[in-house]
């Protein structure tokens, strides 16, 4: 079984100015606490005994099914443009939206 770990002391004003948002109090106390139970329920994670499971790195058995690499003639690109709503040659038109 892992050992339980002491989750890192977070600063939630720095995380709020990396993400460029300003909080109101409410929402930081709210931020906070939701954090702190994500964090503690992860300890509750470490509880769990995984001594005979084996490692994987799928979530279910077999193999992935793989199609075919192949170069196609790109009819599916062309007809993607002829159902745009707006389109010129072989792209598609978009309004402009930058001045």
């Amino acid at each position: 079984m892992l050992e339980p770990f002491a989750p890192p002391p977070f600063d939630i004003d720095k995380i709020s100015a990396t993400a460029a948002i300003e909080l109101k109090v409410e929402e930081r106390v709210e931020i906070e606490a939701a954090v702190c139970r994500i964090l503690e329920h992860l300890n509750s994670l470490a509880a769990v005994n995984l001594d005979n499971v084996p490692p994987t790195i799928y979530g279910a058995e077999g193999t992935c099914r793989l199609r075919a690499d192949r170069i196609e003639d790109g009819v599916l690109a062309g007809r993607a443009v002829a159902a745009s709503p707006s389109a010129s040659r072989d792209l598609f038109k978009v309004p402009k939206i930058v001045e």
